[in-house]
């Protein structure tokens, strides 16, 4: 009985370790090139929870780049808008607020006032329905007015400062000459007055002295 070999020969080329002369090694850098370029295009592949997940950088840049331009846009109509809206309450408080200025005696009854003025404004009317077209024009409008700063003349009063204000405020030129305008009519009636006055006082010592010498020269008692 022969002797068993129990360690056989092993063959380098039939195992694979050497490479037969004649094959052809395929490399597996291509295979690393295409691995590298699909992790470019969908990005590292993490896992969250257990759940893989790719995050391609060009598109969170992408995404980045439009939520910070909508954000902008959102910011810049934001700001518009309150800008917008803080002008109109301010305005809306301004005029409210002359408005309730206006009426600033409880004593004095709107209700009748304007209605007085109503009546005062028709009444001008029907006086100078038959009077020329200025006449037509003014005498209704004269007559409301001074109704007006009789019956409400608080009210009147605020209301005359007012429209002084607005018109100030929107023609200040105009309203500097108008000033002008009536300083120098106030000084022109305070002038006539005055001169009406000394007037009136020297004819009066002049007829009471003329009296006086009258009834001297004659006795009578006029």
């Amino acid at each position: 009985m022969g002797r068993t070999n129990y360690y056989r020969e092993c063959s380098l080329v039939g195992e694979g370790v050497i490479p037969p002369e004649a094959s052809i090694i395929v490399s597996p850098a291509p295979n690393g090139e295409v691995a590298k370029g699909i992790t470019g295009v969908l990005g590292e592949n993490t896992f969250v929870d257990g759940i893989s997940v790719r995050s391609p950088t060009w598109l969170l840049e992408s995404v980045s780049m439009m939520r910070s331009r909508v954000l902008s846009t959102v910011d810049s109509i934001t700001g518009k808008l309150d800008d917008i809206s803080s002008k109109y309450y301010k305005k809306e408080r301004k005029i409210t607020t002359a408005i309730a200025n206006l009426h600033s005696d409880p004593r004095e009854e709107l209700v009748p006032g304007f209605w007085a003025v109503l009546v005062s404004g028709f009444a001008g009317k029907v006086l100078t329905r038959n009077r020329g077209l200025f006449m037509r024009a003014t005498a209704p409008m004269i007559l409301g007015i001074g109704a007006f700063s009789y019956f409400l003349p608080s009210t009147f009063k605020n209301t005359k400062e007012l429209c002084y204000a607005l018109e100030k405020g929107a023609f200040p030129r105009f309203v500097e000459s108008q000033d002008k305008a009536v300083v120098g009519m106030k000084k022109t009636v305070g002038v006539i007055v005055n001169t009406s006055a000394s007037i009136y006082r020297t004819t009066t010592n002049a007829y009471c002295k003329s009296v006086k010498v009258f009834r001297d020269w004659t006795g009578l008692n006029v």
